[in-house]
């Protein structure tokens, strides 16, 4: 069943921040600029995405989005140019913000075989969703940073997350660090690529994830691409500041870490993220 609820949450953690940031990068550098336009298209994707399994209203959210149009349309252009997205995406925006229905047909329309097991589609759809709220609401504010922050509000936090303090001590009454943000960042990935991925699916559920892992990646893309100018460089710097600090907290407690450990152990973990929502599904789902 669509839920109001869960659109307005996520209008309000992703899409009207990436319109706010859209809005900001206007004043500023280019590199800026596209990874503004490329949050608020990836925002309107997930919109689409839930949408299409039956997560969230098609009424409510044309009527949302729509009071966004003109920046939509700004952003998708600009990300349209800079070729930030997966071959067709942004043409495929086009017509549909110019289009009254503004979102592709439901999944089990599009996809009826594949979606015989309807209330999976739905089901994944929230609790993917679910997670990627959660993620955002008690990170302590690196999700707000990575994805929307203008480039002199990025490098105070990058250097507020070099000089904070961390203790492994938990205080329930004090708000999450920058660094426990990033490690709950990877637990979130974590959780994402499990929740996606198809060892261990029923086979009867195998096609619904199928699908969802591709329609994901053609917006998602950008984050899995290890060699984007546009998110790569802000989460890799991110994860060096924080493998420096280890370095530093373990040579003080007396234990060594093997070399390029803890780096290496995150870019596999991007990668096996890249690799549940991948394209290998297209012959899955064929």
């Amino acid at each position: 069943m669509p839920s109001p609820s869960s659109l307005k949450e996520f209008m309000d953690s992703s899409f009207r921040p990436a319109v706010v940031a859209w809005e900001k990068a206007q004043s500023g550098s280019d590199t800026n600029k596209r990874f503004a336009a490329a949050s608020l298209v990836e925002s309107f994707g997930w919109i689409s995405i839930g949408v299409q399994a039956a997560a969230f209203p098609a009424d409510l959210a044309r009527e949302i989005v729509t009071s966004s149009l003109e920046v939509l349309l700004e952003a998708n252009e600009l990300a349209e140019q800079e070729a930030l997205f997966q071959s067709g995406v942004t043409v495929q925006n086009r017509r549909l913000f110019e289009s009254k229905d503004m979102f592709p047909r439901p999944f089990c329309d599009r996809y009826s075989s594949e979606f015989s097991n309807l209330p999976e589609a739905p089901t994944l759809f929230s609790l993917w969703c679910s997670e990627s709220l959660a993620f955002a609401q008690a990170d302590g504010g690196l999700a707000e940073t990575l994805n929307f922050a203008y480039d002199e509000e990025w490098r105070i936090a990058l250097g507020r997350l070099k000089d904070e303090y961390f203790s492994p001590e938990i205080d329930l009454t004090s708000e999450p660090s920058l660094f426990e943000g990033y490690l709950r960042s990877l637990l979130h990935m974590n959780r994402v690529a499990q929740l996606m991925g198809v060892e261990g699916t029923p086979t009867a559920g195998w096609p619904a994830r199928a699908v969802m892992r591709v329609e994901v990646t053609n917006i998602h893309g950008w984050r899995l691409n290890l060699q984007s100018n546009v998110f790569a460089p802000r989460f890799d710097a991110v994860t060096e500041v924080v493998e420096s600090r280890l370095r530093v907290e373990a040579q003080a407690d007396g234990i060594k870490l093997r070399e390029g450990g803890f780096v290496d152990g995150v870019r596999n973990l991007r990668r096996r993220y890249g690799e549940s929502l991948g394209h290998l599904s297209r012959t899955a789902s064929g």
